[in-house]
């Protein structure tokens, strides 16, 4: 269906709500994610989190966004499993009791543990097997009154070293969050919350609750975890505006560069270029940006950064950096080697003049001088691949020592567009995807089966929120950037065009549909059915390949009634 050339004109007030949206509905909606004004996954309309977000597996820091100081940041990881179930078998107690879900927990949720000792020197661990690095082991402990067991510690094991020891916690009645950082050079075999040196007494109980373990030298917000690792949501912000986006859902994406820090890894190739590691601060604060010079000979002059393994006719890959100038006016990509077929493209830092050339090179600004550039190439042939920069916006010329480049963050990926940067320290890193979804009572609770209206306000392109059915193949009400909004029951579909829009709304009710892209309505469907759903997709499609946004998500907000036609234009104006 075509939006038609109409414009609202008409303002709904509904005052004393504090919330411009719900005063320009008129009404207060059952369900409002508010991901970019309160970077969380609480529901304004009830205070709850209703929103069950994942991101397990994956390796440690390869989950990154933007954060509001322009900066860089990585997402929390839990490597811990059963966080909140200390009777689960990933956790073996010793001379000691867990019972879950018997205490209040700093949550409000009756999901903390019990754990009561059956003789001294009680204890709880969970095996792990992680890398070397430095490590930061946290849990929530509350102590009961009366009870000898409250010189507790935290302890980690390294695979070499033996088991380290965090000093002895002070506990009290309250709760608290303890947290032991400590180095393991030689991995990481287990974590254990110890009554140690012979104390404690049969009968005596303390409360855990959230215990996490992060590749961190800093205690991370808690992430709750199941039968796998989990990663925190990640809330972006505008690279040098710091302006916040709100909620980032991205599909799983593998860094295929080895070492996207280091210019100097023996495998990259380095034509007439002077590499030095380490020389400026990069884009996520720390010093580990590199400078690469041009040598004084009439050549090309670039990092080359080969690829392990051989990419694919046919496939789409995007490269992508971060750069900032060191004296150099310019910045060029090339595709290079068997397998592309010289792409490229190139910006001017003086003139500002970006030529896309033919890899649809882009420029993004970040944060202190830095930018991230792009280029899109689809593989020649199946063979090897080595995406370059150049610090100039040339092939060949008589290099200039003083007109460097600062580099850092390599990435190249498979698909047209890059996603957020995947760190890489000797072999490629995936990233796994961004699972958001509401089901069960906390769907139940908002949803209304009969009739709604469904806002969403995002940037980028891909799925919003996709209400449908376990049962059904494709019974849903979909809103998504770039493509449609639809309502599918069985046969009967109501859709409506295609746009990039930011703000949408699509209104339901049986044989009444209609939906608005930034104040323009549609033609009302006057024959579409409603499907009956059980559960919604948030920033994903899981039917018919499990594409993803590739933006943040501002807002999602649904009202239980099917708003009319003019309201639709007043919201998304």
């Amino acid at each position: 269906m075509r939006l038609s050339g109409t414009k609202a004109t008409a303002i709904h007030q509904y005052r004393g709500l504090g919330n411009q949206l719900w005063d320009l509905a008129g009404t207060r909606p059952s369900l409002d994610l508010q991901f970019s004004e309160s970077k969380s996954l609480n529901d304004a309309a009830t205070g709850e989190n209703l929103v069950n977000h994942t991101r397990a597996g994956g390796a440690a820091n390869a989950a990154t966004y933007v954060g509001s100081d322009g900066l860089i940041k990585t997402a929390t990881t839990n490597y811990l499993l059963w966080s909140e179930e200390f009777e689960n078998a990933a956790w073996t107690a010793i001379r000691a009791n867990p019972v879950d879900n018997t205490a209040t927990a700093p949550n409000g949720k009756l999901t903390a543990s019990t754990f009561t000792a059956t003789d001294i020197d009680p204890y709880i661990f969970q095996t792990v097997s992680l890398p070397a690095g430095t490590y930061t082991f946290s849990v929530y402990i509350k102590a009961k009154s009366g009870n000898s067991t409250n010189n507790l510690r935290l302890r980690v094991a390294d695979a070499t070293l033996g088991v380290l020891s965090s000093s002895v916690l002070t506990l009290a009645t309250e709760w608290q969050r303890f947290q032991y950082t400590v180095a393991c050079p030689n991995g990481i075999t287990q974590v254990r919350i110890d009554a140690p040196d012979q104390t404690g007494a049969a009968g005596d109980v303390v409360y855990l609750w959230g215990a996490q373990l992060e590749q961190s030298s800093t205690v991370g917000e808690y992430v709750p975890t199941t039968s796998t690792i989990n990663s925190a949501p990640r809330f972006d912000h505008d690279p040098t505006t710091g302006e916040s986006l709100g909620l980032l859902v991205e599909e799983s994406r593998t860094n295929l560069l080895p070492v996207s820090e280091d210019v100097t890894f023996p495998s990259y190739q380095r034509g007439e270029i002077t590499p030095s590691i380490n020389t400026a601060v990069a884009p996520d604060g720390s010093t580990t940006a590199d400078t690469i010079a041009p040598t004084a000979v009439l050549t090309e002059h670039f990092i080359g950064y080969t690829t392990p393994s051989n990419v694919t006719a046919g496939t789409t890959y995007t490269f992508s950096a971060f750069v900032k100038p060191n004296g150099t006016d310019s910045v060029r990509i090339r595709f290079a080697f068997t397998g592309f077929n010289n792409e490229n493209g190139s910006h001017n830092f003086t003139t500002g003049i970006t030529s896309a050339g033919n890899c649809d090179f882009q420029i993004q600004p970040y944060a202190n001088g830095w930018y991230r550039i792009q280029g899109t190439a689809v593989a020649s042939s199946t063979g090897a691949a080595q995406p370059r920069i150049y610090p100039k916006g040339l092939n060949s010329w008589l290099g200039v020592p003083s007109e460097a480049l600062f580099v850092w963050g390599a990435q190249l990926e498979e698909d047209s567009f890059p996603t957020s940067y995947i760190p890489t320290e000797g072999t490629t890193v995936t990233r796994a995807a961004d699972v958001a979804s509401i089901s069960g009572a906390n769907f139940s609770s908002w949803y209304r089966q009969d009739e709604g209206t469904v806002f969403a306000e995002a940037n980028g392109s891909g799925p919003l929120i996709i209400p449908r059915a376990t049962a059904s193949a494709v019974d849903r009400i979909q809103l998504v950037i770039g493509i449609s909004a639809v309502v599918v029951s069985g046969s009967v579909q109501a859709g409506f065009g295609n746009t990039t829009a930011a703000k949408r709304v699509l209104a339901y009710k049986a044989n009444n549909t209609n939906m608005a892209f930034d104040g323009v309505t549609g033609v009302n469907d006057t024959s579409c059915a409603i499907p009956s759903v059980d559960y919604a997709t948030i920033g994903y499609l899981d039917f018919g390949g499990a594409t993803r946004n590739n933006g943040a998500i501002k807002r999602i907000t649904f009202w239980p009634q099917r708003l009319p036609d003019e309201t639709l234009q007043t919201i998304t104006q």
